[in-house]
């Protein structure tokens, strides 16, 4: 199997579970695996959807699995944005990302 396949039996198999760690996790490395394939719009296309899931005006506690996760996929999509040089974007997302 390949990585997309892998990863999206990733995420049906999480849907089983109450807690939301097993499918953000999982769909942050879709999002990852897209910035590599060199396509940066689905690869924000899945921040939005970890976003459903984990959004960034909630409240997460500092120092945790969360908080680290939201920071990776933060860090995933800036490079997407740089990468269409949208650096507004990047830098708006980079100032997000540091008061987690």
């Amino acid at each position: 199997k390949n990585a997309y396949a892998i990863g999206n039996e990733a995420i049906k198999l999480s849907q089983h579970s109450k807690d939301t760690f097993p499918r953000v996790y999982s769909l942050l490395h879709l999002e990852n695996l897209y910035l590599a394939a060199g396509l940066p719009e689905i690869t924000l296309e899945y921040l939005h959807k970890i976003l459903a899931f984990e959004p960034y005006d909630k409240k997460i506690e500092p120092n945790t699995y969360k908080t680290g996760m939201m920071r990776w996929a933060f860090s995933i999509a800036c490079e997407a944005y740089m990468r269409m040089g949208m650096m507004d974007s990047a830098l708006w997302l980079a100032g997000v990302s540091s008061i987690l």
